[in-house]
């Protein structure tokens, strides 16, 4: 029998709860995927609706790994935007640096030149102010030697011009070198300065990436705790709902049990004996009781979710809803109607198997057909597909019990 819809969303998220409510399970290793599949396999609940929500937690899963990745990605990114951010900040100064150093001597190469035109005017103006030495030499002792010395002061003089104008050229020179390297440092302080920009703006732009990295994953990470958060009280109403079943189921029993025992004490009052079941019924042999495959097995078996034991009193044929429903056997109808848990559901009563009174039991029907009490054949139409009950989707759950006690319906039946 299936669960209802609050316990069947607990299938969607239990894959991640089975780790924080502290159950196994069903196999450790297996990827989300093959955990979906193993428990849409094994559960009885597993319908579109369960799929769907399970899709949508194995998004969130799937994303948040990436997202994660994505967002450490952008932060190293970030530093090292950053590191060449601070890089190329230190770059512009040593740049500047350069260019007021290039500036400093400039002005100091600009003074030279200034003092060396200024050394240079002022040798002019004396020679122009002693005029030109004499074409002849006065041929007396007297003026011989005024000549002489006058002629090695002009010699002095102008060797003394002819330094200082070579001086002057050097200067000029050196001052044309240092303007040229001036321009080429502050080329160079304008390319600092552009590639300080750059990074400025890169840094913003992957600080941007980082923060919208960091603001997917935090939403990704709450909306996965929402749904840890709903997961932890659905799993209680899960445990709620499989117990409620086992109360029906253990119920039906008692019912079966208590009416096997009324005929026979009814056969024995009227010395009669009670009638036996069909031998192919006796043997195991009894009709597939709708069209439809086998969607659920019938025992106990580990909670692929969850992890903790759960029983299934009966087997699951998916099919859809106002299929017909077939009797498996010849026999008679003992109950018609609302069973707690299993909503419209028929019982029908075959005969004796080794003195146990073998009834076959259909349940969360859409349309109860056969009557209480009526007699009906092997193959007879007695109800409808439906979802009554504690059920998830249209599927016919269908139960053999012996004396009221469960058995496997694959022992009596065979899938087609």
């Amino acid at each position: 029998m299936r669960r209802p819809w609050s316990a069947r969303r607990a299938t969607a998220v239990g894959l991640v709860v089975a780790g924080l409510l502290g159950v196994a399970p069903a196999a450790q290793g297996q990827s989300i995927d093959e955990q979906l599949r193993a428990a849409a396999g094994q559960l009885e609940d597993s319908t579109a609706a369960v799929q769907a929500a399970a899709a949508q937690l194995q998004t969130v899963s799937a994303a948040l790994a990436p997202a994660r990745e994505e967002a450490a990605a952008a932060a190293t990114e970030l530093a090292g935007a950053q590191a060449e951010l601070v890089a190329a900040t230190a770059a512009v100064r040593r740049a500047e640096l350069a260019v007021e150093a290039s500036q400093g001597r400039l002005a100091e190469g600009e003074a030279r030149v200034a003092a060396g035109r200024a050394e240079v005017a002022q040798i002019a103006r004396a020679s122009y102010v002693r005029g030109p030495r004499p074409p002849v030499p006065v041929l007396e002792s007297a003026g011989m030697t005024a000549y002489l010395e006058t002629s090695a002061l002009v010699d002095q003089v102008l060797e003394a011009r002819g330094d200082t104008v070579r001086r002057l050229v050097a200067d000029r020179q050196a001052l044309a070198q240092v303007a040229a390297e001036l321009e080429d440092d502050e080329r160079a302080a304008e390319g600092a300065r552009e590639d300080a920009a750059d990074g400025e703006r890169r840094a913003a732009e992957v600080a941007a990436r980082a923060a919208a990295a960091e603001e997917r994953v935090r939403g990704l990470v709450a909306q996965q705790a929402q749904v840890l958060a709903g997961a932890e009280q659905e799993r209680a109403a899960d445990l709620a709902a499989y117990q409620q079943a086992q109360a029906a189921s253990a119920a039906l029993e008692a019912r079966l049990r208590a009416e096997a025992e009324q005929r026979r004490a009814a056969a024995a009052a009227a010395s009669v004996p009670q009638p036996r079941a069909p031998p192919a019924a006796d043997q195991g042999r009894m009709q597939w009781p709708a069209d439809g495959r086998l969607t659920s097995r019938y025992g106990t078996r580990r909670h692929p979710i969850y992890g903790d034991t759960r029983f299934h009193a009966g087997i699951d044929i998916g099919a859809p809803s106002g299929s017909p429903i077939v009797a498996a056997e010849d026999g008679v109808v003992v109950f018609s109607g609302v069973q707690s848990g299993y909503g419209n559901s028929i019982a029908i009563s075959h005969g004796t198997v080794g003195g146990r009174d073998l009834v076959t039991f259909y349940a969360h029907q859409s349309q109860l057909i056969a009557r209480q009490g009526a007699r009906v054949s092997r193959g007879q139409v007695i109800g409808r597909v439906g979802s009554t009950g504690n059920s998830t989707g249209p599927h016919l759950h269908f139960e053999v019990r012996l004396d009221g006690a469960t058995t496997d319906p694959l022992d009596w039946v065979s899938p087609p």
